[in-house]
């Protein structure tokens, strides 16, 4: 099904890019580069991203920050794609213009930060893999085209140093808040079909073959294997570059020109027409998704 819907991501990109991203130097560069937060430069009319080298910094430092805030990240797929409604589509838009302030947490991500380091020890035990971190991996570096995707894996796998594969693999840990109640929870029984954005822009950024999904709870935890999947990916990437170039990019540039402009006609007014195949498809991947792994994990991982 999905073959019905290739196309050329450097193609599709291009196009937006020529039509969205042309941008025209009224104001000096100086002046641009400090409404964009230092962030960015222009080169032969385009704004171009940060270029700091994403693999040296520190997760939640500024500069990591920064680096995700000028770019659409794994972790904001679902958003992009509709899965959440129109709504939450539209406040995505808002952040990534700079109309709402970045989403700063609330206390189930702060449940899964705090237990995030526990957790990956705890993978390790169970796997025998040899887990490596990562700040920040921005997508094919250096080309304008599509530098605007990134992503901050949990860790990598090593292969050669975990012994069992041929390619290392991408690790992304979730240890579920269950509304307040994170005493009850246990680990899902499937990969929810909502991560699935995340899990094959994690692969397809970090140019992975396979992921390990690991859900810890205090009452046991699950691995379970994704494989990566060229004809999602490229799926996905069709309605993501419509909302970068179609969506944020002009709205971002008239508010660099022009700080009071109206970039209401760049906002998004409905939801991607391939929104409900994706999620379908997303539904099949995460079923296939094998349970590889299941071990008790009785105490907190703090």
């Amino acid at each position: 099904m999905l073959s019905l819907f290739r196309h050329n991501p450097t193609v599709l990109s291009s196009v937006h890019r020529s039509r969205f991203c042309t941008l025209a130097l009224v104001t000096p560069v100086t002046q641009l580069t400090a409404q964009f937060g230092g962030s960015t430069c222009v080169e032969n009319g385009i704004l171009i991203l940060n270029s700091v080298n994403g693999q040296d910094v520190k997760q939640r430092s500024d500069e990591w920050h920064e680096l995700r805030n000028d770019r659409l990240t794994a972790s904001a797929f679902s958003t992009a794609l509709g899965f959440w409604g129109l709504s939450r589509r539209v406040e995505l838009w808002e952040e990534k213009i700079g109309l709402r302030e970045p989403f700063a947490g609330n206390q189930a991500t702060e449940w899964g930060s705090t237990q995030e380091a526990g957790a990956i020890e705890a993978y390790q035990k169970m796997t025998g893999n040899i887990v490596q971190s990562l700040g920040f991996k921005i997508y094919h570096e250096g080309d304008n085209v599509q530098d605007w995707l990134g992503a901050s894996p949990d860790g990598l796998v090593d292969a050669k140093m975990s012994g069992t594969y041929e390619k290392g693999g991408v690790l992304e840990v979730k240890c579920p808040h269950n509304k307040g109640r994170p005493d009850l929870c246990v680990p899902w029984t499937l990969v929810p079909y909502y991560y699935m954005p995340q899990l094959q822009g994690l692969m397809e950024i970090l140019d992975r073959d396979w992921l390990d999904f690991y859900v810890w709870t205090l009452n046991g935890s699950k691995v379970f294997r994704v494989e990566r999947n060229a004809d999602y990916w490229t799926l996905m990437f069709g309605v993501l570059s419509d909302f970068w170039w179609a969506n944020v990019v002009p709205a971002k540039q008239s508010l660099l020109l022009q700080k009071n402009v109206d970039v209401k006609i760049y906002r998004p007014c409905v939801l991607p027409k391939m929104a409900a195949v994706i999620k379908a498809e997303s539904q099949l991947l995460s079923a296939k998704a094998p349970l590889i792994h299941k071990g008790p994990c009785l105490e907190s991982c703090q």
